[in-house]
């Protein structure tokens, strides 16, 4: 219990500045989330927060285990989904303002 709430803590004092928490260090704080079963919320926050910043992440760190014991794959293939499209909604905003200009 303690150390859930302690990855938790850790989340929310994290700055919000992009590169500032580097991507490997969200990447290990997510699995710790998922291995601790921590809030969803700390989950979905690390996720969007690792999308946001993908293109830094080495492809060995992505390579989460799956903690779901009702799931044949040996990695989280939904996690990685969930921050390629926060990746992907991310750079299609940033390419679409590079337009406008």
């Amino acid at each position: 219990m303690e150390q859930r709430v302690l990855v938790e803590d850790i989340v929310t004092l994290l700055p919000v500045e992009r590169g500032i928490a580097t991507t490997r260090l969200v990447l290990r704080l997510l699995c710790t989330d998922m291995i601790l079963y921590a809030g969803v919320a700390c989950q979905d926050a690390l996720e969007k927060r690792v999308g946001n910043q993908l293109k830094e992440a080495m492809h060995e760190d992505l390579l989460i285990p799956n903690t779901d014991n009702f799931v044949a794959t040996l990695y989280d293939v939904d996690c990685m989904e969930r921050m390629l499209q926060q990746f992907i909604a991310t750079n299609t905003l940033a390419f679409a303002a590079s337009l406008e200009i």
